[in-house]
């Protein structure tokens, strides 16, 4: 991450531009890391917080993916008479 933010500073300050469009470019992409590192820090932990994941979803989950509900399978005699 560190890395892609270097080079978009290099590309930036390597483009022939006023300084009032470089402040702003800079500052649109400090934002747009700012929000990036601030996600993957609050989503790091998604069981804790106010916005947290609860067990009910993931039981809920499990349970539909384990058990599924029965479906019918058209018997051999019904496949094999002619309509």
């Amino acid at each position: 991450m560190g890395i892609g933010a270097v080079l978009n500073i290099v590309l930036i300050w390597m483009q022939d531009m006023e300084i009032h469009v470089h402040l702003i470019l800079g500052a649109v992409l400090a934002a747009i890391l700012g929000a990036v590192i601030f996600l993957i820090a609050e989503l790091d932990n998604p069981f804790r917080g106010e916005a947290a994941v609860g067990p009910d979803s993931i039981e809920r989950v499990y349970r539909t993916v384990m058990n599924p509900a029965a479906t019918t399978i058209p018997s051999e005699a019904a496949i094999s008479q002619p309509r």
